[in-house]
Parts: structure tokens; sequence; C-alpha cells
């Protein structure tokens, strides 16, 4: 790839007030968009100057410091940050005048309240002194079981504040599903609400937070929070009211700890055994952040950054560390299409939104029923639509410049959980070319290993960093010897990342993701990415969505397609050769499918990805593991049926 032309390229006069060229200048002493290629690479070769400048540049808040930036270790996941030096995630997070909008609120249900610095500081306080009156101490864990709301960065940050671990599951999980999550690190607090709201519709958690607290006993005590109802809870564990605490003036001198001090645990996706739980450093979240933010993202002071979440995706995360860039970060609780299909743009127009993210997932959804939010609103506030969770796909990249907004820097990002942030992603400064992301996150040493062991441009082949970087996971929760977090992306070469994802690097110096390494698939000796297919069958007017996977039926290696229709259409023998013939000219012959079948509904996380690995063990095994992680599992009797007659 990387013949086409843009299609978008930034005014000079705006990237050149851009966070990118300011530092482009003050490590080049120049600054075009020629030269960010030679900017990446002085950031992967020379790790301590560069970490260390921006560190400088983004005003990073030590209470300690040394002048050891980056040393080596004997592996990959053993190299030192920051050595020596100490800092307050929460202080860094919370730093900023009284007066300054932290967060606007906004529900499904048209709640409605902004927090001002000087309020959200008072009940972090408040709540870390509650904490530590009930007994909790540096490196205990304290978990959400939360909505999308204030409330729930107030109870991270107070985390933080004394040195617990914040670790969190939202609402639409099942009890068991967060049994299995923050189960395995037996938290000593629970922060938790009985319900939530969805497209207009109230789900009471009552039961399962009841067997959420009766199965894991570390939990000493509850702090409830009254979203939907102020009632208490017939639990053999002590119970506060949420409001009560955080209402009461306190002070306390925020803790601080080493850069690789544990901050966050998160929890992966995977299908096969217990979700991992990746512990997350404060410092290397906290710098990786800013990088982000400030660099490739370009958000100004006073911006106003949404990301459509829950507090159980890593873009929560990535989302509340916007503060510390002095953004105002903003939150809508809900379904993203209740009470209307528009309503994340009503609530763009109505706030003045600067920075909108959402997933590739919910762009297609738009895409599929023909909206044109570019008509309908005025979208003038928005500087940078995110896109992440999944590929987006040409056709969709084209969708966003005619009918969402025309003038906009379109980043589609791409890192993981593993990492809590991107190894490629957006830049204010570089042209966007349709279905590229459009470079190298600065400080991330990625590469394309082929089957060949080359790392040749526009090569297909597998992600791969090269050499350590700060966000790295500083462990997995019960890990002794760390075997586990080796096995997860070191198992192919000793001291070099293997991420996972298919993908190849353009000509353009651009990054595409053809798809999951574990469900590439592999006809006639070719690999194909599943995002190849999607991308084609995003452009069918017919289909709504698709999940593709490799199955042996009868000794011959098979791609078995499954696709959700348009409303009203059928599945027919005409439609399926349009798809087929689609695949052919728009991929290769090698992507056409040789079974398709029409479904309901394609098996996702709660945050939008496509779950085929669970579709694949499911139609080769009969079953599929922990479909705890699966939002929509009751389709997967669907597939069951289909795999009968196959």
């Amino acid at each position: 790839m990387g013949n086409q032309k843009p299609i978008w390229t930034p005014h000079r006069d705006s990237y050149e007030t851009s966070f990118m060229y300011s530092f482009m200048n003050q490590t080049l002493g120049d600054a075009s968009p020629e030269l960010y290629n030679q900017l990446w690479h002085w950031s992967v070769n020379e790790k301590e100057n560069f970490w260390g400048q921006f560190a400088d540049f983004s005003n990073i808040i030590f209470k300690e410091k040394t002048n050891n930036i980056y040393s080596e270790g004997e592996h990959f996941i053993k190299a030192h940050w920051f050595k020596g030096h100490q800092l307050s995630f929460a202080e860094n997070i919370l730093e900023g005048p009284d007066h300054r909008i932290a967060i606007i609120f906004k529900s499904e249900l048209g709640d409605r309240h902004e927090i001002s610095m000087l309020e959200l500081r008072s009940r972090v306080k408040a709540l870390a002194v509650f904490y530590r009156k009930r007994g909790a101490v540096p490196g205990d864990r304290i978990a959400g079981y939360l909505p999308n709301l204030p409330e729930t960065i107030i109870a991270m940050l107070a985390a933080n504040t004394i040195g617990c671990i914040w670790t969190a599951c939202s609402p639409d999980f099942g009890a068991q599903g967060v049994i299995d999550r923050i189960g395995q690190v037996a938290p000593k607090i629970l922060i938790a609400t009985d319900s939530y709201t969805f497209r207009g519709k109230i789900y009471d958690r009552s039961q399962e937070l009841k067997t959420i607290i009766d199965s894991i006993p570390s939990i000493e005590c509850l702090i409830y929070v009254d979203y939907m109802s102020d009632k208490r809870f017939s639990h053999q564990v002590d119970q506060f009211n949420f409001t009560a605490i955080t209402n009461e003036a306190s002070n306390i001198e925020y803790q601080h700890f080493d850069f690789d001090y544990p901050l966050y645990i998160l929890y992966s996706s995977g299908t096969t055994g217990l979700p991992k739980a990746i512990i997350h450093g404060q410092g290397g979240t906290l710098l990786q952040h800013k990088k982000e933010h400030l660099l490739h993202t370009n958000i100004q002071p006073s911006d106003r950054v949404f990301y459509y979440s829950t507090c159980s995706w890593m873009m929560w995360h990535w989302l509340i560390s916007s503060l510390a860039s002095k953004a105002t970060v903003m939150l809508w609780e809900g379904s993203p299409s209740y009470p209307n299909a528009d309503s994340l743009w009503s609530f763009a127009e109505e706030e003045k939104i600067n920075v909108f993210g959402t997933s590739a997932v919910y762009i297609n959804a738009l895409n599929n029923l023909k909206m044109t939010p570019r008509l309908t609103h005025d979208l003038s506030s928005i500087n940078a639509i995110l896109s992440t969770g999944s590929p987006l796909s040409q056709e969709n990249f084209k969708y966003v410049y005619d009918d969402i907004k025309r003038d906009v820097q379109l980043s589609s990002i791409a890192g993981g959980t593993d990492l809590i942030s991107c190894f490629a992603l957006g830049n204010p400064m570089l042209p966007i070319y349709s279905g590229e992301i459009q470079c190298l996150g600065l400080g991330m040493d990625v590469s394309i290993m082929s089957n060949e062991q080359k790392t040749d441009a526009n090569t297909k082949g597998e992600l791969i960093c090269k050499s350590p970087f700060p966000s790295r996971p500083i462990g997995f929760w019960n890990d002794p010897g760390d075997k586990l977090y080796l096995a997860s992306y070191f198992s192919q070469a000793n001291n070099i990342w293997y991420h996972g994802d298919f993908a190849q690097i353009t000509l353009n110096d651009g990054l595409v993701i053809h798809g999951r390494s574990d469900t590439t698939l592999n006809k006639s000796g070719i690999r194909i990415g599943t995002a190849e297919i999607y991308r084609v069958i995003d452009s069918i007017p017919e289909l709504i969505d698709s999940v593709a996977i490799m199955l042996n039926i009868k000794g011959k290696e098979s791609i078995i397609l499954f696709v959700i229709l348009e409303s009203g259409k059928i599945l027919d023998e005409e439609l399926k050769s349009k798809i087929t013939l689609s695949l052919k000219t728009q991929a290769s012959p090698h992507h056409a499918p040789d079974h398709i079948f029409n479904v309901s509904d394609i098996p996702k996380t709660a945050n939008g990805k496509t779950m085929e690995s669970a579709v694949k063990d499911l139609m080769t095994l009969g079953r599929t593991d922990n479909l705890t992680s699966i939002s929509n599992a009751h389709v997967m009797k669907e597939y069951l049926s289909i795999r009968d007659h196959l």
C-alpha cells in the first residue's frame, strides 16, 4: 500500500501551532512533515534522550529526580526507566487552577453536571482519607463495579493518592465475569452501583453485586454510589455512601512512589482460561499518555476530550490521563445511540467537543444507517476523530470525510491493553491515507517480521517491537518468574515483543493492521488477515457486519464467513455470488469464502471487538472457554447449530 493520494492533508498554519511541531523544532532544530521519520528514528535509537527530553517538555511533576533515564536489563521486560525518580500519578492528573472544568458528565437520560478541579481534588482527597481509615495501605487493591461516572474517576485517583492499585469492571459484566477478573487480585474495598442504564432501560445489578461480594472474601467493605437509587444492600460487609464520604472536608498529602510503582490492573479479553491480570506502572502510563495526547493528538489546554468507553477498557484510562494535559474530560454514560441514533453527535455539538473518540464498529454502524452528521450537526469544534478497537476500513475512512467532517484529523490508532497505549497512531503534521494509521508512535521501536525473518517495507507480517518502552507491563498478577508474561509476548523470540497483530508498514510509513495473528487465515499457503475481508464486506450495502474463520472441513482448509444482513435482505445465491466476486476482485481469489452463513449477531467483547477466536474454538471444538468475555454470548447457540450441519 502507499500509492494512493492523501484523503486529507493538514493546513500548515494549523500544524505549526501543534505540540509535535514545537517538539520537533526543539529536538531536531527544524520542523516539517518530511522530518517525522527522522524524529521517529532518533526517538527509538536514542531512547534515553527522547524520553528524558519529552518528560521535561511535557512538565511531568517529579518529587525526586536522578540522571538515570534508561538502563538495559537482562531482558526486554527488565529494562529500567527513570530509576530513582519518584512521582504521584494523581498529583499530575489533579494539577491546575481551581476554577478549571475537569469533568463534564452527561447520561443518555439527559442528566448533566460539571465538576471543577477544586471539587475533584476535594472529593479525591476525602475518599483517600476514608480508604486509609479503613486500613488500606500501599499495594492494596481497590476495585470498582461502576458505570462511566465522575465517581469512577474519583475512586481511581483516591486509590493512587495513597498508593493503592485500581482495578475495575463495568456493570454490564455478569457476576462471574467480575469474579474471574477482580477476584484474582483480592481487592480490599469495592466501590459499586446496584444498577445502570442502557437504551433507556434500567438494569438491576443487586443480585450480581451480592454474588460478587459473597464470592470474593478479601472484600472488607462496600462503598455504594447512589447513581440510580439510594439504598443499602443486604451484604455481610460494612457499607458506606460514596456521596457522604466525598462531601466531607478532608486533606491528605499525595504519596510519591517509584516510576514503575503499580497503578492499574487491567484484564485481557482472551477466550481461554482466566483473563490475564496485567499490571501497569504509574510513570510509564502517565508518560506514554502525555506523549500520545500532546504530540500525536495535539490536545491543547482546555480542549474537551471525549472517548466513548467503559471503565473496563484501556481507552477509559487513556481518556482520564488527558486531565494531565489540562483538558476537560467528557463522559457519556449509556448507549451511543439512545435516545437517538445521533446522540453522541448532539453531545459533541452542544458541548463543543474538540477530540471525539469512538470505535471502528460505531463508525461502521453509522455508515450502514446512512447517517450524515456533517449535514445535521455543527461539528466545527472537532479537530480530531479517533477510532480504535478494530481496524478502520477504507470504506469507513471515506465515510468519515464524506459524511461526518471534511476537515478533521482522522486518527485510527492501534495498541492494546497490554501496553495501555498505542504502537501506531495519528500525527497532526502528516497527511492521511485511506485505510492507513498515520505513523508509528515516537519511542516505539515497531517493525514487521515476515515469514522470511525480514523487515522490508510494505511486507505483511508479524507486528513486533524490538526494544523496551516505558509503558510495557511491569508484570502479571500472580505470575512467579514472569512465566505467563514471557509466554504472552516473547515465545517466538527471546527479546522481541510479538504483539499478535498481522500488519504491514506502508510506503507512506503508515501502518495497516490486517487482523490478529492467531486468527490469520492461511489458504493455499497465503496468509490473509481477516481485516482484509472485512474491508470488502463494509463496501457491500446489503451487509452490516461479518466474522471470518478458517476451518478444516472434511480434510479441506476452508474460509467460513458469517454475515449479518440489512433488514429485509436475504442471503440467496445471488447475494452469495456478489460477496464472493467482491472479495475476489477487491482483494484476491484467495480471500473468497468457501461457505457463507447468515447470523443474527457477531460475538463481541464489551468494547466491540469481534471475538474471532471464540467463533473458531466453537466451530472446531464445539465449545469456547470463558464465555464471560463475550457481551452477547447467547448468539453462540446459532453458531453451534450451523456447526452441526457442516
